[in-house]
């Protein structure tokens, strides 16, 4: 099933299954980050000042969420960046964290990709216009979604690069990195250095073997002259 919510009270995050202090998984990550949305509009105090909240708008900071998910800092803000380029949160940094604003994932099968419906609910306090308005940019028509510049950028990639990102090689060396690093995916930025640097060991694997086959080649030996040497 794809549509629909599914129901998950905030006490959930409250039991020990939530509770144990272990390292978060992704997912598990998504989900804090869903429980932490304002539920209506607020104003949240900061030793700063204070940032303004809205309706299924969250404000944290990374080093607040590495300490609670037990990542890195740098492994937050890459998360973050990855749901950015899904189009699954919009990030607005700020002087002490994030303002995030995080969408609902809908899945668009004319085009495989996933677009987005804002999950924040409306003031009371718009007006019937606001609200026509706010309900029409909701649900636009079904071509009229505009594809994410990541996605582009990923085709691009494809197009330049023939071949390798379905390569079981590449696939392997991919996931073997993303391991090492502990990240949750790739940027297409970080995509194409990682391309690159594939290639480079592929091409130096392929000038060692050349390089083996040219010395056999310039010292041939018969099977004769080989039996002859070890009968000597």
């Amino acid at each position: 099933m794809t549509r629909g919510f599914v129901k998950l009270p905030r006490s959930f995050f409250l039991c020990p299954l939530w509770t144990d202090g272990r390292r978060r998984t992704n997912i598990e990550a998504y989900f804090d980050l869903l429980q932490r949305q304002a539920f209506h509009n607020t104003s949240l105090p900061l030793p700063s000042g204070h940032v303004d909240l809205k309706s299924g708008q969250l404000f944290v900071s990374c080093r607040k969420l590495a300490d609670e998910w037990g990542w890195q800092g740098r492994q937050v803000k890459d998360f973050l960046e990855v749901l950015r380029d899904l189009g699954i949160a919009k990030l607005e940094e700020m002087q002490a964290g994030y303002r995030i604003t995080l969408f609902e994932p809908i899945p668009d099968a004319s085009k495989n990709i996933l677009v987005n419906s804002s999950s924040s609910r409306e003031s009371s306090q718009e007006s019937s216009e606001e609200k026509k308005s706010t309900k029409s940019s909701e649900n636009p028509a079904p071509n009229s979604y505009r594809e994410p510049e990541w996605m582009a950028d990923v085709r691009a990639l494809h197009a330049e690069y023939p071949g390798v990102f379905e390569s079981v090689e590449f696939i392997e060396f991919k996931e073997r990195k993303r391991l090492k690093e502990c990240r949750p995916g790739f940027s297409p930025a970080a995509l194409r250095g990682l391309i690159e640097e594939f290639l480079a060991e592929q091409q130096a694997a392929e000038e060692a073997i050349r390089r083996g086959e040219d010395a056999t080649s310039e010292n041939p030996e018969s099977p004769a002259e080989t039996l002859q040497e070890s009968g000597n």
